[in-house]
């Protein structure tokens, strides 16, 4: 008789352990690096996990850790995956299942609430959707509507920011005590790595002025046109040359408004990398330009690797990370001129900007993974007892 009740308790401690974690791609992306992370974090504590892929596609496939089993739809689009979600939990049951992402938590909820199984399901919000939707995407406004009645079903809503999370509050009623933050896991050893790497550029080779650094998706939202702008005040106080690490959509119109402002012999716009880090410990400031953010990760990055950093003051993230004439400055969304203002006043006081590697520990691999060890084992124990 006791064997069979160790027997039993092994199996239910088994079937504790067994996490699913649903994204559309692995192409690059802030939500895919971190939940990549987060999965190397889980499995080092012994969970069982499935990383379920809408398509199974991008760059970041070879970075999957060992001993994370990939399930993989084969499917073009995220609305497509409803009746596949369905599916493998019903067959499966995962313990915990962790979606990111605004339109796949949609997804994922329906089908968990279809799907009738006991498992938990803990969403991820990373964006600000008070702000994303007012750029008139009726997609990402409609998306943001299924949100307000939908996310009060999840078991468990975690904001990558407080400010996120008091959007989130204001949006939906309901959910006060099924929401937390928990800061992305943004800091492992690889970023301190990589960053030794060397960049094989005159300006960075030579180092003969200071080099003003931005990494992100040259995109509407990222807001870049401002930073050429404020570029080009900059350059008539201090010689200096302007580096912007990302490609997307924006490219063709940032090219020509570089031409018209006479600016793009010291502009450098080489597209993605998949190291920034290499960047970032060589220039002399980082700038965000953004309209909104949930976190923004580089930010963080940055100022691990020791970049004083200027920000918009935007929704939200930025004011959680930068410390105001501590570690770097917040401007106001969309002024160039407070901007350059900024980026000058830093470049002339470089050395009064210091980063604390202390207020960075939330931050940290390590950290995160033990708060998301705590709530997933806290959802388990209520699926078991109940």
């Amino acid at each position: 008789m006791n064997m069979n009740n160790n027997i039993k308790n092994l199996n239910n401690d088994l079937e504790k352990k067994f996490i699913a974690f649903v994204l559309p791609t692995l192409e690059i992306g802030g939500a895919e690096k971190m939940t990549l992370n987060l999965i190397q974090g889980l499995l080092n504590f012994g969970y069982k996990i499935d990383l379920i892929l809408i398509d199974a596609k991008g760059p970041l496939l070879k970075n999957v850790p060992k001993g994370c089993n990939i399930i993989d739809f084969k499917l073009k689009h995220v609305f497509f995956s409803f009746l596949k979600i369905i599916k493998y939990l019903k067959k499966n049951t995962p313990t915990v299942l962790i979606s990111s992402l605004t339109h796949l938590n949609i997804i994922t909820i329906l089908s968990v609430l279809i799907s009738r199984v006991k498992t938990k399901l803990i969403i991820m919000e990373r964006a600000n959707l008070s702000s994303a939707t007012k750029n008139n995407n009726l997609k990402v406004k409609f998306v943001s509507i299924l949100a307000h009645f939908l996310y009060k079903r999840a078991d468990f809503i975690i904001a990558v920011s407080e400010g996120v999370k008091q959007d989130l509050l204001k949006k939906i009623p309901g959910i006060e005590n099924k929401i937390r933050v928990i800061y992305n896991p943004v800091l492992n050893k690889d970023i301190f790595l990589m960053s030794y790497e060397p960049v094989y550029h005159k300006w960075f080779l030579e180092k003969n002025m200071p080099i003003i650094l931005s990494v992100g998706r040259l995109s509407k939202e990222k807001n870049y046109s401002i930073l050429l702008q404020a570029f080009k005040l900059i350059k008539d106080v201090i010689k200096c040359k302007l580096v912007i690490i990302g490609e997307g959509p924006e490219r063709e119109n940032l090219e020509n408004l570089a031409k018209s402002l006479q600016i793009n012999e010291d502009l450098w716009m080489p597209g993605f990398d998949i190291n920034p880090y290499k960047y970032m410990s060589k220039s002399d400031i980082f700038v965000l330009t953004s309209i909104y953010e949930g976190l923004s990760n580089v930010l963080i990055e940055a100022l691990a690797l020791g970049l004083p950093l200027v920000s918009t003051d935007c929704e939200s993230g930025p004011r959680e990370i930068i410390k105001n004439n501590i570690n770097g400055l917040l401007v106001k969304v969309g002024d160039y001129k407070s901007l350059s203002q900024a980026i000058i006043y830093i470049l002339k006081n470089r050395n009064k900007f210091i980063t604390n590697m202390n207020e960075l520990e939330r931050f940290k691999l390590e950290n995160v993974v033990y708060e998301y060890k705590n709530l997933i084992d806290n959802l388990s124990e209520n699926l078991f007892t109940n």
